[in-house]
């Protein structure tokens, strides 16, 4: 097995994994943070992953600029998340950006 055929079995079996935890969340229950302090929420944990994927597919591994990079100022580092539904695309919205 390639190393690339690794990385994509690792990638799907963890998309598998998080599309059905978050199959039941919807409307404000996608922007609840995890704890009493904060924390990041499953709107932006899957804005971050679709961003950091798609970083390391088309940068590291393409060497080509990432085609979401334009979501990086509100996923990336040092971005902070929001309790506002409004402030995020739909659940579905984010998870096509990370099938894409």
């Amino acid at each position: 097995m390639k190393a690339t055929e690794l990385l994509s079995m690792q990638l799907e079996g963890g998309r598998n994994w998080l599309t059905s935890l978050l199959k039941d969340l919807e409307g404000e229950e996608t922007v609840t943070q995890p704890t009493a302090a904060g924390g990041n929420h499953a709107l932006w944990v899957i804005g971050h992953l679709a961003c950091t994927e798609s970083g390391i597919l088309k940068g590291f591994v393409e060497g080509k600029e990432s085609p979401l990079s334009d979501m990086n100022g509100k996923y990336g580092p040092g971005s902070e998340p929001t309790a506002n539904v409004a402030d995020y695309p739909s659940k579905e919205e984010l998870l096509a950006k990370l099938d894409q």
